[in-house]
């Protein structure tokens, strides 16, 4: 397991540092990358849509205390094991990059970048949860619903946090989510599947507009 110190910039991890203590909630944004939304060989028409809102999300968050946004981005080496499950993609290259439309609000927050589906294992992410002891909620958006953020993200989070007795929620913003089509891999079905189970499993779903959240 990296330590944040191996991953992130020095002043980054100097204001991350002096924030520590106060932050009581995480926003992370998992894989609004353009190879899942714009190019590649795994990019879906069907994903994009949900950008608009994440941007509605973070604009809301901008300079609220308490609140650190975070990036996960998919950024393969060229010799991933998950190539040997789903083509080449996101190698570290333009495919890696943030969309351009939420770029704007990349500074001042935490980019992390993993090798897997699950972005728990993404260098430095682990001793950042394990440093924050007054953290009670994270949020998390982006795709896709029935891997890195809902089955390999939101229900491995919850179970951490069960594991260490850490009463913190697990929010996943079910209309900033969604996956792709494609043949014995139905959209909404799939979509439907992941709400399900993560629900099951104790994560909260909440449906947002223009920035303000919903209870489900």
């Amino acid at each position: 397991m990296k330590k944040l110190e191996e991953v992130l910039e020095m002043r980054t991890l100097v204001k991350l540092k002096e924030e520590m203590n106060e932050i009581e909630e995480l926003v992370i944004v998992i894989d609004a990358i353009n190879g899942f939304m714009v190019k590649g060989n795994l990019a879906s028409p069907h994903i994009y849509h949900i950008v608009d809102g994440i941007a509605d999300v973070l604009e809301s968050t901008k300079n609220k205390k308490g609140v650190k946004k975070v990036f996960v981005q998919d950024y393969h080496s060229e010799d991933s094991t998950e190539f040997n499950v789903f083509l080449e993609h996101c190698k570290g290259d333009s495919e890696s990059e943030i969309v351009d439309r939420l770029k704007p609000y990349v500074p001042g927050s935490l980019v992390f970048r993993k090798n897997s589906r699950n972005f728990m294992f993404a260098p430095g992410v682990i001793d950042l949860l394990f440093r924050l002891k007054n953290l009670k909620r994270v949020r998390l958006m982006g795709c896709c619903s029935d891997k890195c953020l809902g089955i390999d993200g939101a229900i491995p989070l919850i179970n951490f946090f069960h594991e260490l007795n850490r009463d913190v929620e697990v929010i996943v913003h079910e209309d900033l989510m969604d996956t792709y089509d494609y043949p014995g891999h139905e959209r909404e079905m799939y979509n439907k599947i992941s709400s399900d189970l993560m629900e099951q499993e104790g994560v909260k779903l909440v449906k947002t507009i223009g920035g303000v959240n919903n209870g489900k």
